[in-house]
């Protein structure tokens, strides 16, 4: 899922701050209390790898220091109303994870687990870490009326190649690869 946005501004609105007790520490955000947009979403693999020993409490407001600077976080209180500093999690970031949770598949049918049979079957990893799958397909080949129309795209082809010989030399170069992969045989 793509969302279009992630999370509105923060905090929600702007708030005045006496910013004189942070004055000698570098913040992360030096306008945390300018309502304002996120300008980045870090997951708890990065926060743990950017959290620094340093460590502040002022009333309600704790200060964590990062290598990115300090990180803001806590309530405040501003005419009778609360305010949240927000650094790692917001309402709709919680929602965001509440609409990726995964639902249990009541009931699997037999293509179901012949696919999953298959990807486990089939599937390795290679030195370059990356997966190898072979696709599935269905034993019954349904081609139906195909033929008239396969053998007009290959003489087509065969009169693009006559007129274009590097175009040939590719094309019978991708093939051969192809086949010495495994992914097509070779039909007497």
């Amino acid at each position: 899922m793509v969302l279009s946005k992630l999370t509105s501004a923060q905090p929600n609105n702007s708030f005045n701050e006496d910013l004189k007790k942070w004055d000698n520490y570098c913040l992360a955000d030096p306008m945390f209390n300018k309502s304002d947009r996120i300008d980045i979403v870090l997951g708890a693999d990065i926060l743990t790898e950017i959290l620094q020993p340093g460590l502040r409490k002022w009333g309600k407001i704790l200060g964590q220091e990062t290598s990115l600077g300090w990180i803001l976080s806590g309530v405040i209180n501003t005419n009778n109303t609360v305010k949240t500093i927000i650094s790692a999690v917001t309402s709709n970031i919680e929602r965001f994870w509440e609409i990726e949770e995964v639902c249990e598949a009541s009931e699997i049918n037999e293509t179901d687990k012949e696919c999953e049979n298959w990807f486990k079957s089939t599937t390795t990893l290679n030195k370059e870490n990356r997966f190898i799958v072979k696709l599935p397909f269905k034993k019954e080949n349904e081609l139906g009326d195909s033929r008239k129309m396969a053998m007009a795209r290959l003489l087509c082809l065969e009169k693009r190649f006559k007129r274009n010989s590097k175009l040939k030399k590719e094309y019978i170069k991708f093939m051969k690869e192809y086949m010495e992969m495994g992914h097509m045989q070779k039909v007497s």
